[in-house]
């Protein structure tokens, strides 16, 4: 063999790899790592808008507690109001004072039981439509409605059925 021609043989071989080099860089790899970075600005964006949103529902829920702390301590305002009232009265109005004591207490606690389940209906309702809209921004792909409907509610059942359940829901959702 000639030297001259093995060495002009790889010198069009190493042209040939850098050509397909660029080539490959330039139609190839720089889309897929504009892709990916995209991608990872959209993750980042979603994990942002999931802690906005699970700091709102945590704001909505403390601002709920309150509201049923105002709405307990002005029941108990008014039973310590109804028991001042009758004490003052004379004996032949003690027995019609404390039935009126025990109809408010009785209506407050109905209050205070329907405000509370009032309050755990939106809260409910809010940390689902939340999660539902966390989760389609994540995925950015939604489920089948009811089954997705379906999913959350069981979920949001057991978060409120075990109190602080968010490390294990987190765990679950990450094994499937």
């Amino acid at each position: 063999m000639n030297p001259v021609t093995v060495n002009i043989t790889l010198l069009f071989q190493i042209l040939s790899f850098l050509i397909v080099v660029y080539f490959l860089n330039r139609w190839l790899a720089k889309p897929i790592t504009r892709v990916m970075q995209e991608r990872q600005a959209r993750v980042r964006d979603a994990l942002a808008a999931a802690d906005k949103a699970r700091e709102e529902a945590a704001a909505q829920q403390q601002r709920q507690i309150e509201e049923f702390n105002q709405a307990r301590a002005e029941a108990q305002a008014v039973l310590a109001s109804a028991r001042a009232a009758a004490d003052k009265m004379g004996e032949e109005r003690l027995v019609q004072a404390r039935a009126e004591a025990d109809r408010l207490v009785e209506q407050a606690r109905r209050a205070i039981a329907q405000e509370r389940e009032q309050t755990k209906q939106e809260l409910r309702s809010y940390v689902v439509d939340l999660t539902i809209e966390a989760s389609r921004r994540v995925i950015g792909a939604t489920l089948d409605a009811g089954a997705q409907h379906q999913l959350i509610v069981k979920t949001v059942d057991d978060v409120l059925a075990t109190g602080n359940g968010a490390a294990r829901v987190a765990g679950e959702a990450a094994h499937g």
